[in-house]
């Protein structure tokens, strides 16, 4: 059985212990906090302990240290490397992967996948790509940007005509709407609850026109999955809802809209839908784009093959906003 020590006594922790007790058979001897009032307690019946204590212990044998904290994950990292700490790792419940297991590489269109990494601009995103390709654990901090997720400051001028697909709680929008002065947000959202909020918060600004659909390849009514959570909910053939999408360049058409700027897609899963739907729209326009490329397995190939065949002369780069393997971002300008 492995030793390991958990950095972070709270709910993440718990997780983190619970999944790699119960999972992938380590034994928890003690928790890391940087909290004063945790450290000499007890969580989860085990012994919380501060740093300069671990750095002691770990000196007798071969100690692993998981950094259970999304949050903070960052300056708990650059803390044990400053402690002299070598071995250890960043936990994410979601997509944890021991040493030694291999992951089945039969899914990757291998002509594709080699095709797409030719695409981007820069060495750092064709590191982001291998290493999700790769499906590797992101264990160094400069693998990953946990801000600014979708959001190009220089790309949104005062005068802009944005389009928030998958707005949720209108996060990106509020962002948005600080570095507008004459421009609007288009925001879609097809989820009935999340739409009502959407709808209730931007009654009254003029700069925002919410609409209560999803972005899709064609002007349809689609299957939609309720039951998944808040913000994950998605397009579901199974679904138990009826859900009306649309697609951009109708859209553009109908709405007579005179040019777009910035387009953000996370649609959990219907990007590439979404963007075959938009391929008027990307030759005409030439929008900055912000498109997640996780949920399906394919998309991180896929979408970028399909943005330069609609325009050649985008510029390509990738990004990383998350500790696990989501939050993928392609950025296109």
């Amino acid at each position: 059985m492995k030793e390991c020590m958990i950095y972070g006594a709270g709910l993440s922790g718990a997780v983190a212990q619970l999944v790699l007790e119960g999972t992938y058979g380590y034994k928890c001897i003690n928790f890391i906090d940087d909290s004063q009032s945790k450290q000499g307690t007890y969580f989860n019946n085990i012994k919380v302990i501060a740093m300069e204590d671990a750095v002691e212990l770990c000196k007798e044998g071969n100690i692993e240290i998981l950094v259970a904290s999304e949050q903070y994950w960052f300056d708990l990292e650059r803390k044990l490397i400053g402690a002299g700490f070598q071995n250890y790792r960043i936990f994410h419940y979601a997509t944890y992967i021991d040493d030694g297991k291999q992951i089945d590489y039969g899914f990757i269109d291998q002509s594709l996948a080699g095709e797409a990494e030719t695409l981007f601009e820069d060495e750092y995103s064709k590191l982001i790509y291998k290493n999700i390709l790769e499906h590797k654990k992101l264990n160094k901090s400069y693998y990953v940007n946990l801000h600014d997720q979708y959001f190009l400051h220089y790309a949104i001028k005062g005068d802009g005509i944005v389009f928030d697909c998958g707005a949720a709680y209108g996060w990106f929008t509020q962002r948005v709407l600080s570095h507008l002065k004459t421009g609007r947000v288009f925001a879609f959202e097809p989820d009935p609850v999340l739409f009502s909020r959407l709808e209730s918060q931007y009654k009254d600004n003029k700069a925002v026109v919410t609409v209560n659909a999803g972005v899709f390849s064609e002007r349809s009514a689609v299957r939609f999955n309720t039951t998944i959570g808040s913000g994950c909910n998605k397009i579901d053939g199974c679904g138990d809802a009826l859900i009306n999408v649309v697609d951009i360049d109708t859209f553009v058409k109908e709405n007579k809209i005179e040019k777009v700027d910035f387009i953000k897609m996370d649609i959990e899963g219907a990007e590439l839908d979404a963007v075959i739907g938009a391929q008027d729209t990307i030759r005409l326009f030439k929008p900055a784009l912000a498109i997640c490329v996780y949920h399906k397995r394919e998309d991180i190939w896929n979408i970028p093959i399909k943005i330069k065949e609609t325009r050649k002369d985008y510029k390509l780069f990738l990004d990383q906003h998350g500790i696990w393997m989501g939050e993928t971002v392609l950025y296109a300008v």
